[in-house]
């Protein structure tokens, strides 16, 4: 996906459900509005599909990296989106930033962890939720010199960094994909931001 100010990988975690009819949409509108060099359309869903989320972000990532993009927009299939969404993330020139969205278990309550720090629509979060997610480069670059030791092999695919896998330390606290991508990003002073006004919905038993 690319416009005047970014280049973007768009990474698709595909569990064991398939996509939802406004990610569909979303595909399409974002492809409709950001073209790629010589008007090909610059939004090719790049998905990765298996039943362990967090090795499935581990590959696109590591796709990512190898990519050459300066961002890597992170949507999962159960997500609803629009290009104005995309572009909102890309207007807010940050390292890690989300949209918001609510848990499909009817809760209603946003999926991450606010702090309640603002700046202006921006939220400062300690887990950001992964499911609509924009990443740069430098970011990803500096956990991955910040976690070397942190890799694994995946078949058909190599070495990964484990970004979005938990360390495991005996006694401590188990954290999914969401919590342990935040946390690794908090360990390299990497901050944390998630958009107020980017309300996209989440699809399951419950629909927000």
């Amino acid at each position: 996906m690319r416009n005047e100010t970014a280049d973007i990988y768009f990474a698709v975690s595909s569990g064991k459900g398939g996509p939802v009819w406004p990610f569909v949409f979303g595909c399409l509108d974002a492809t409709h509005r950001f073209c790629g060099r010589g008007g090909v359309p610059g939004l090719m869903p790049f998905v990765q599909t298996g039943l362990y989320v967090p090795e499935n972000r581990d590959i696109l990532t590591a796709r990512f990296v190898a990519s050459g993009c300066r961002h890597m927009l992170m949507v999962d299939t159960d997500i609803g989106f629009s290009a104005d969404n995309v572009q909102s993330l890309i207007d807010c020139d940050r390292d890690v930033v989300s949209g918001t969205y609510r848990y499909q278990d009817g809760s209603g309550v946003p999926v991450g962890t606010g702090t309640g720090e603002l700046d202006g629509k921006l939220e400062r979060c300690t887990v950001v939720p992964a499911g609509f997610l924009l990443v740069t480069r430098a970011a990803v670059l500096r956990l991955m010199a910040a976690m070397p030791e942190d890799i694994y092999v995946q078949p058909g695919v190599g070495v990964v960094p484990a970004l979005w896998m938990g360390r495991y330390q005996p006694g401590g606290p188990y954290r999914r994909d969401d919590g342990a991508f935040s946390n690794h990003c908090i360990e390299a002073g990497i901050e944390l931001w998630r958009h107020t006004e980017v309300i996209v919905s989440h699809h399951g038993s419950a629909v927000y």
